[in-house]
């Protein structure tokens, strides 16, 4: 995949996926899962699989600094797969 993507550019690379927050929805919708999403201090987003209670937690970066790449749908499912009880 990395090496597929290399030659892109920012614009190039930003055009070929959608936006993490539009993944995050559908994969919620599709597993029959609540989404929950929060807005931190720096106006980033954070999306949650699971229970927030949770005696361990995973949290997990996407995207290649400075985060310009949208989480794959594979992952996001992958997580919702994992971690939603």
């Amino acid at each position: 995949m990395r090496t597929q993507l290399g030659n892109l550019s920012i614009k190039q690379e930003k055009s070929t996926a959608k936006p993490t927050d539009e993944v995050y929805l559908e994969v919620c919708k599709k597993k029959g899962i609540e989404p929950e999403s929060l807005t931190l201090s720096n106006g980033r987003k954070a999306h949650w699989f699971g229970r927030k209670d949770a005696k361990t937690v995973l949290v997990y970066f996407h995207g290649n600094l400075p985060f310009r790449t949208t989480a794959l749908p594979l992952v996001l499912q992958c997580s919702a797969r994992t971690f939603h009880n």
